[in-house]
């Protein structure tokens, strides 16, 4: 009993170092998804004008792997990550795009951000980066074709700004978008990505760990995909943590399974898919993303990629932040108290709790 006691014990000093690191990759965190997340619902107002009715016809036309290359291709010139998805999903799936479609955008568009592969180049090596590249490619290809078919059209969808008549006003489409962006969406998602946010900066030092280093690289490469699985980190905030988990002994599989599953299934991604499509579909959907991962993590090592070993301890170090980044929060704080004065704290946790409600 003792033996137990001593064990469970914390000391005042380890728990004040363990809140001080939450907040500190929280405040990181948050530092990095803020200028995404406001860039996310801005798009999302933006794709309903870009999205006309016979564009989201072309999206439908051809067989389902040819609706997966044009939902890749129409994510790939947007710079959003995983939080800033989330809105344009919805946004697509409101608007009427194929389900197919609409999952290969949602995975490949986090995946394949430019700035994440140019900043793979110097963490993980050119091999690497294009290991990465491929399997992201392949991944979202895949779970379109094997998701899109399990997943049930959303019912009873609010009428949003694509419903605004092609033939009005530009200002009046404009200020619809920016309305169904930043009002209807944010209310909806920003309760999820705030738990995301908080699970991800409990969870993060999990994959930092020094005992995965002793791990077989075959067990690694699942190990590495499930710690991904709940931390809510966009793929260029999540390549500094894969290369410094390479430079403490992890496999380069592992470490692209991590980069796969982490941007693209997340606590999040999860409550948004099982509002719109149901909980089914939501496990359908993280169920096949990470056992894709685990597999290109798997091939990656079987092949023998190797990451470019140069890093060292700075690595780990975070910035302040630029002052754009600080602006984002700001209005992003903003934006979060509308929110609660317009739901109400009920209304923000009904989000989660309910969220087909």
């Amino acid at each position: 009993m003792l033996a137990l006691a001593s064990v469970l014990y914390v000391s005042p000093e380890d728990l004040h170092n363990g809140v001080s690191t939450f907040l500190r990759t929280l405040s990181v965190l948050v530092l990095e998804t803020a200028p995404a997340l406001i860039v996310g619902y801005a798009l999302a107002g933006i794709v309903p004008f870009l999205l006309t009715q016979n564009r989201t016809a072309a999206l439908a036309r051809g067989s389902r792997v040819a609706q997966s290359l044009r939902g890749v291709a129409f994510g790939l010139p947007l710079p959003v990550c995983s939080c800033g998805v989330l809105p344009l999903y919805e946004s697509l799936i409101r608007r009427g795009a194929p389900a197919t479609a609409a999952l290969a955008f949602f995975v490949a568009t986090p995946e394949l951000g430019l700035d994440a592969v140019l900043l793979s180049v110097p963490l993980l090596g050119s091999s690497l980066t294009i290991a990465r590249v491929t399997a992201a490619f392949l991944v979202a290809m895949l779970v379109a074709l094997l998701v899109a078919g399990r997943t049930p059209t959303p019912r009873a969808l609010p009428r949003d700004a694509a419903a605004v008549a092609t033939t009005a006003p530009w200002t009046d489409r404009i200020r619809a978008g920016l309305r169904f962006g930043f009002v209807e969406l944010l209310d909806h998602t920003l309760p999820w990505i705030a738990l995301g946010l908080v699970i991800a900066a409990a969870a993060e030092p999990l994959l930092a760990h020094g005992s995965i280093a002793h791990l077989n690289a075959a067990v690694q490469v699942p190990l590495a995909a499930l710690v991904g699985v709940p931390m809510y980190v966009c793929a260029s905030g999540a390549t500094p943590i894969a290369a410094l988990a390479i430079h403490k002994g992890l496999s380069s599989g592992a470490a692209i399974a991590f980069l796969i599953a982490g941007p693209a299934t997340n606590v999040t991604t999860f409550g948004v898919l099982t509002r719109l499509h149901g909980r089914r579909a939501a496990a359908t959907f993280g169920i096949t993303v990470t056992a894709m991962a685990v597999l290109a993590g798997w091939s990656i090592d079987a092949l023998g990629v190797a990451a470019m070993p140069v890093l060292d301890a700075r690595t780990s170090g975070h910035s302040h932040g630029s002052w754009f980044a600080w602006g984002c929060v700001v209005a992003l704080a903003g934006l979060t108290i509308a929110s609660l004065v317009r739901q109400g704290p009920r209304g923000a946790l009904q989000q989660i709790f309910e969220p087909i409600h």
